[in-house]
């Protein structure tokens, strides 16, 4: 009897295709993530790889932030 082989489940990444690192070399401008994560990216566990995406999105808020409010300073 045949069995039907289970599908992994999806990998969980923050990577959005767009891979280019900022001026230090040392960060993707795309998904944030160091050189160091994206390398050791395939043997993180599930746990550790939503640890990352967590402060990659806490980062991305906080950038958010700043951004809105420095365009408010400069428009007054």
């Amino acid at each position: 009897m045949n069995r039907p082989i289970p599908m992994p489940n999806r990998v969980s990444t923050p990577c959005i295709g767009v891979c280019a690192l900022d001026a230090d070399g040392h960060r993707c401008l795309g998904c944030g993530r160091t050189l160091e994560e994206i390398g050791a990216w395939p043997s993180l566990d599930e746990t550790a790889r939503r640890a990352i995406m967590n402060r990659l999105a806490r980062q991305n808020r906080r950038e958010s932030r700043s951004r809105v409010s420095q365009s408010r300073e400069s428009a007054r």
